[in-house]
């Protein structure tokens, strides 16, 4: 039973650090990203009209079933520019995504409780 509050923490911290995200894109404050362009062009800022678009995608991946996929989405065009948890939590959510469809997810799941 620890174990299901455990993992209940974990998810819902790693759903409040997307909040960071969308923090950088709309806000002055520091939260840590740089101002580095994304992958794709050198046009493109988070605080640019694409960077906040996918500080709305952070923001829907903090709240989202589907977060895993939505936070790679978002952390993935601007690997340059965020910090190393976000990398550390895009780890976390190929993890997961890769746990969810591999032949023996059932086992772990039903081994949690889950």
């Amino acid at each position: 039973m620890l174990l299901h509050y455990l993992i209940g923490v974990v998810f819902i911290m790693h759903g409040l650090a997307h909040l960071s995200g969308m923090m950088a894109a709309f806000t002055a404050r520091d939260v840590g990203f740089s101002d580095k362009p994304w992958l794709f062009s050198t046009g493109a800022t988070l605080r640019s009209p694409i960077g906040q678009l996918f500080g709305l995608v952070w923001l829907a991946a903090a709240i989202a079933l589907v977060g895993s996929i939505l936070s790679l989405i978002a952390i993935v065009p601007w690997w340059n520019t965020v910090v190393p948890g976000a990398r550390a939590g895009a780890a976390f959510d190929g993890l997961m995504l890769i746990g969810l469809v591999a032949p023996w997810s059932e086992q772990v799941m039903a081994a949690l409780g889950v």
